[in-house]
């Protein structure tokens, strides 16, 4: 590509001007042909140096041919000069030429990169418009989220799984409206789009069931044409199937997938919650050991079916019971021996007592019983049975053959106490006094 500068167009209108007064000299005065190709090698290489190949390579051409037509001008003896301007005139063409080579081939890698460049632009641009709208999602996903959140909590207050089910599928019906929903159990009604999420434990989207190529043969009553799955996990374990269904195709994309599995996950989130609230619950009221209610809840159960039989004039049995010896029969035979006692004494009360009764660990080797609208009579009657079958029981432990004996006291609401604490009291002092009487006894 020619260079147009001012330098280079000055040089070169003065380089042209000079090549033809040196033609006109040769025609006029031939004896001065060497003066001629002076002029024209000088002018070459100043052009070489100091303007532009291009523009070299626009004088040294006409030169050329200027000076080969004008042979026939030339006198004798000016040969030589003729043969070293041609000779300087070819290498600077042949340098020009070269130059000019090498200056297209750094104009097409020039181009290339150019191209990828262009390409790189586009491919930014893409990802650019991809990324806002990605960024429009999460937003959007962000407020949904919150939202969500809002509804989580609502949901752990509830407690129940079953109410958390009632809110999901609220939270689907605002979400999804006019497709098909449900919540599924993976049990014998599941379809192989149950299987499937079931054994992956993952969501799973289907924008056209016809061309989806993971499910090649279908069920032949198929009444969607487009679905969302996502699984309610429970302890890492499938627990149930959020299930959306639309008769139209590509009636979901990704952004519903993202929504579902969102769902899912919080409802996972809740329903564990729940599941943990309640074991912290069930820790919290129940012996470690034993299964039975412990001290504390159990003094809470009492005010309530006190105030249940004071409101509804009904009788509330209490008794108390404790191992006979518990502490010289650990001593004996070891503390595995006396969790096998307490844990048989445990078996007895509750298959002696009914299922409305409630039977707590009142403390160590202790025992108590609730026994609602019961007579004096049935009371002392369960006592003397929780008695005479813990007796009953044979042990053997290091070889030896032993048993173990209770003592028990009973009071009854309202004949022996009208509080809770009262009836606590007498139950624990005739409990004391079968204790002073020789134990294995009951007093009431």
């Amino acid at each position: 590509m020619l260079q147009l500068s001012a330098r280079n167009i000055i040089l070169l209108v003065g380089s042209v001007l000079a090549l033809f007064l040196s033609v006109f000299f040769l025609i006029k005065f031939p004896e001065y042909s060497a003066f001629y190709h002076v002029v024209g090698i000088i002018l070459a290489f100043v052009l070489i140096i100091f303007a532009s190949k291009e523009v070299a390579l626009f004088f040294v051409l006409p030169y050329c041919f200027s000076g080969l037509v004008l042979i026939e001008f030339a006198p004798e003896g000016s040969w030589p000069y003729i043969t070293a301007s041609m000779a300087t005139t070819g290498a600077v063409c042949a340098y020009v030429f070269s130059h000019l080579r090498n200056k297209e081939k750094k104009w097409q890698i020039i181009r290339r990169e150019t191209q990828k460049l262009e390409k790189l632009f586009k491919e930014l641009s893409v990802e650019n418009s991809e990324w806002k709208s990605s960024y429009i999602d999460v937003s959007e996903q962000s407020e949904f989220q919150n939202s969500l959140l809002s509804m989580v909590q609502r949901l752990v207050e509830v407690l129940d799984a079953n109410g958390v089910k009632k809110r999901l599928l609220k939270l689907i019906e605002e979400t999804f409206p006019g497709m098909t929903y449900s919540i599924k159990s993976v049990g014998s009604g599941a379809d192989m789009f149950d299987h499937w999420v079931y054994q992956r434990k993952v969501p799973l989207l289907i924008r056209d069931i016809g061309s989806d190529s993971r499910f090649p043969v279908l069920p032949r009553q198929i009444n969607f044409k487009s679905m969302l799955a996502a699984p309610i996990l429970f302890q890492r374990e499938v627990y149930e199937i959020i299930r959306i269904e639309s008769n139209s195709k590509s009636a979901f994309h990704m952004s519903h997938l993202r929504v579902i599995e969102l769902l899912s996950l919080m409802t996972s989130i809740a329903i564990d919650n729940i599941n943990l609230l309640g074991a912290f619950k069930d820790k919290a009221v129940h012996d470690g050991f034993t299964g039975l209610i412990n001290h504390k809840y159990f003094l809470e159960r009492l005010e309530q079916e006190l105030l249940y039989a004071g409101r509804y004039k009904k009788n509330l049995g209490l008794i108390m019971i404790d191992i006979d010896h518990f502490k010289k029969f650990n001593d004996s035979f070891g503390h595995y021996a006396g969790d096998e006692v307490i844990k048989k004494l445990v078996k007895v009360i509750t298959s002696k007592l009914r299922d409305v009764d409630i039977v707590a660990r009142y403390g160590g080797e202790e025992f108590s019983a609730l026994m609602p609208e019961v007579t004096y009579e049935d009371l002392y009657a369960a006592a003397e049975s929780i008695r005479q079958a813990f007796s009953a029981e044979k042990y053997s432990f290091s070889g030896t053959e032993c048993s173990a004996t209770i003592s028990a006291g009973i009071s009854i609401f309202p004949k022996d106490a009208s509080t809770a604490p009262q009836l606590v009291r007498w139950a624990d002092q005739r409990l004391y006094q079968a204790k002073m009487q020789g134990r294995n006894r009951v007093i009431g």
